[in-house]
C-alpha cells in the first residue's frame, strides 16, 4: 500500500542505473561473445575504426591530428586531437548509446564498429577532455576506465560498477583531447593492425579527409603519414598528395582523384 513516502534520490539513482545497465548488456552481450574468437579483419580493423571516431568528433571544415603508441609491454594507446566530448557522447561511449550520424542504420561514434577495439584488450582507460555543461563552454578532464571483459549478465554488470567507481575529474589535457590506452593488447592484433597502417594508411586517409596527419609509434618505430594540399586538375579530377616519414626515409605519395557527382536512385532510397 503506497504511504505517501517519497522515494529518496538513492534509489531512483540506483534505478536509473540498472536500467542502463539492462539497456547496455542487451546492447553489447552478443558482440563482446563474437569477439572472444575474432576474425582476422576484425583483429585488423581496430585503427582505422578508431581513426574514424576521431574524424567524427570534428566538423566537416576542421581537421585532426591521430597517434598510435605501442609499448613494449604491449599497451597501446590512440590519442587525437579532435572535438571536446559531449555529456552525450560520453554517455553514448559509457554505454554504447548513440542517436546515429543521420542515418537509421547507423550505428552511430561509439556503435559496432567501436567494438571492434576491444580485439585489441577488454579494459580500456579514456582521457578526455569533456564540457561541463549543456549551456557552458567550460572544460575539464576526465578520466574513466571500460570494462569490457566477461562474456556473462553479472560480469558486465561488474564491469559497469567498476566503470563508475573510477569516475575522477582532473585537469583539462592540454596535447591532446582524447586518449584511449588499451591494456596488455593482444599481440596478434597490434601486428595485423600495424601492417594494414603499412599497406594502406594513405589509401585510407584518401577518404577520411579530416585526417591531417597520422602517426604511429611501434615500439619506437616511427612512421608518420602527413596530408598535403590537393591539386585541382578540373570539376572531377584532382591530384592528392601525402608526404610520408619513417626509418630514416622521407617520401611524397600522391594519387589521382576522380570524383562523379550524379543521382542514384538506390543510394537515394537509403538514406
Amino acid at each position: 500500500m503506497d504511504d505517501g513516502t517519497i522515494c529518496p534520490i538513492e534509489s531512483i539513482e540506483a534505478v536509473q542505473n540498472e536500467l542502463m545497465d539492462n539497456m547496455y548488456i542487451a546492447n553489447v552481450m552478443n558482440r563482446i561473445r563474437e569477439l572472444q574468437s575474432p576474425s582476422e579483419a576484425d583483429r585488423t580493423r581496430w585503427l582505422w575504426e578508431l581513426l574514424q571516431n576521431a574524424q567524427d568528433s570534428i566538423k566537416p571544415d576542421e581537421k585532426v591530428n591521430a597517434k598510435i603508441t605501442v609499448y613494449k609491454n604491449n599497451d597501446v594507446t590512440f590519442e587525437h586531437t579532435g572535438g571536446i566530448f559531449t555529456g552525450k557522447a560520453m554517455c553514448g561511449l559509457l554505454y554504447k548509446y548513440s542517436e546515429g550520424k543521420g542515418n537509421e542504420e547507423s550505428t552511430g561514434r561509439f556503435g559496432t564498429g567501436f567494438m571492434t577495439t576491444l580485439t585489441l584488450s577488454e579494459i580500456i582507460e579514456v582521457e578526455t577532455n569533456i564540457y561541463q555543461d549543456i549551456n557552458s563552454q567550460k572544460v575539464t578532464g576526465f578520466r574513466v576506465t571500460l570494462y569490457r571483459n566477461g562474456t556473462e549478465k553479472e560480469e558486465l554488470k561488474e564491469g559497469l560498477r567498476n566503470m563508475r567507481r573510477s569516475f575522477k575529474k582532473v585537469d583539462p589535457y592540454i596535447d591532446f583531447t582524447t586518449r584511449f590506452k588499451y591494456q596488455n593488447s593482444n599481440e596478434e592484433a597490434i601486428k595485423l593492425g600495424h601492417k594494414s597502417f603499412m599497406n594502406c594508411g594513405a589509401q585510407t586517409m584518401l577518404f577520411a579527409t579530416k585526417v591531417q596527419n597520422f602517426v604511429f609509434n611501434y615500439k619506437d618505430e616511427i612512421y608518420s603519414i602527413e596530408r598535403g594540399n590537393a591539386e585541382k586538375i578540373n570539376d572531377s579530377l584532382s591530384i592528392q598528395s601525402f608526404t610520408v616519414i619513417g626509418e630514416s626515409k622521407k617520401y611524397d605519395r600522391k594519387f589521382i582523384l576522380i570524383s562523379i557527382r550524379e543521382p542514384n536512385e538506390i543510394i537515394s532510397k537509403k538514406y
